[in-house]
């Protein structure tokens, strides 16, 4: 029997809205000038700081779910926690980006913050397709 989909319509409105973040984060970040570097970086910690937030609302349900979901749902975890990882290398080498290699750092932690958002997604999408019994 396939999983049933999600019918909870708030968590529906919350992933639309995150990817409407996303795409709003996406293009505030490619206007940060160099000389804007330390408000770029106060951004960017504020968007990990919700993404490690959501995760962790995520991880809680899927310790409410079936065995099954749970050992299905591991791999996926940990894939989204290697971008979040990749996601911090990134903001951490682009702290000591020069304002010729600026523009460059800025472009790999906009990707890296893309990367794991969207593994988010994919995530939270098959979690929310997971029966709920």
């Amino acid at each position: 029997m396939p999983p049933a989909a999600s019918s909870d319509p708030a968590t529906t409105q919350q992933l639309a809205q995150v990817k409407q973040d996303v795409q709003k984060t996406m293009q505030d970040l490619k206007d940060y000038t160099y000389d804007q570097k330390e408000d770029f970086f106060k951004t960017i910690q504020s968007d990990v700081d919700e993404l490690n937030q959501e995760m962790s609302q995520l991880s809680a349900k899927i310790d409410r779910a079936s065995d099954a979901v749970k050992a299905t749902a591991k791999p996926k975890l940990d894939s989204l926690m290697v971008q979040i990882s990749k996601l911090n290398i990134e903001v951490d080498e682009a702290k000591t980006a020069t304002e010729s290699i600026w523009g460059d750092a800025k472009l790999k932690v906009q990707r890296a913050y893309d990367d794991a958002k969207q593994t988010f997604h994919d995530v939270a999408d098959w979690v929310d397709q997971q029966p709920t019994s």
